[in-house]
């Protein structure tokens, strides 16, 4: 069991009732945000569970509800500690499968950011901002930087735009659950995407 002073609890929108029960959507502690913002786009609020660390450093997950017998949809970005993340991304998978999921869908929205000097507006599928790319990026002949929420940024500054994936997210998990395909996705995503911030 994990002890209670150490762990996060991936709570939110506990008011909120589940749209549908045949599925759980749940968060690791990489973007919260993301997956109550994807939670929302589908009516739901996110599956309770507890992400923490045993005295040894080991990661725990703790389901607060059932999955039994339902698709389990995971939303855990690979943002640093990209370690850490990707063992509490199997260890959400593997509490999924201890507690008898039908089926279990993990969403990873990450891609390295590209280091490249860029003297334009700049576009990037995800915002990992680490070492001097905040600088880099505060250039003044870079009018905008756009990314998506795929990971948290902690700390944006005036010309950074954060587009929204959730409504993509969610489309997504409703294909899945309709056994639908997703390689036309691109095609039925008809919300304009606009920076949030």
């Amino acid at each position: 069991m994990l002890p209670d002073a150490a762990h996060e609890r991936t709570r939110s929108g506990e008011d909120s009732e589940p749209m549908n029960q045949d599925f759980l959507l749940l968060s690791g502690t990489a973007n919260p945000a993301l997956a109550a913002a994807v939670a929302a786009e589908l009516g739901v609020r996110p599956g309770l569970c507890v992400v923490g660390q045993f005295s040894d450093g080991e990661t725990g997950v703790r389901l607060e509800e059932s999955v039994r017998g339902s698709d389990g949809f995971l939303v855990q970005p690979a943002s640093p500690p990209v370690n850490d993340r990707l063992i509490e991304r199997l260890t959400l998978a593997d509490a999924c499968r201890r507690s008898a999921a039908a089926r279990i869908t993990v969403v990873v929205p990450y891609f390295g950011y590209a280091r490249a000097r860029p003297e334009i507006s700049i576009a990037a599928t995800h915002g990992l901002f680490v070492g001097e790319a905040r600088a880099k990026l505060s250039y003044k002949a870079i009018s905008d930087v756009f990314v998506t929420d795929s990971m948290a940024v902690d700390r944006p500054w005036p010309t950074l735009r954060i587009v929204s994936i959730a409504h993509l997210v969610a489309t997504a998990i409703r294909r899945v659950l309709a056994g639908a395909s997703l390689s036309d996705l691109r095609h039925d995503v008809s919300k304009t995407l606009e920076p949030t911030r």
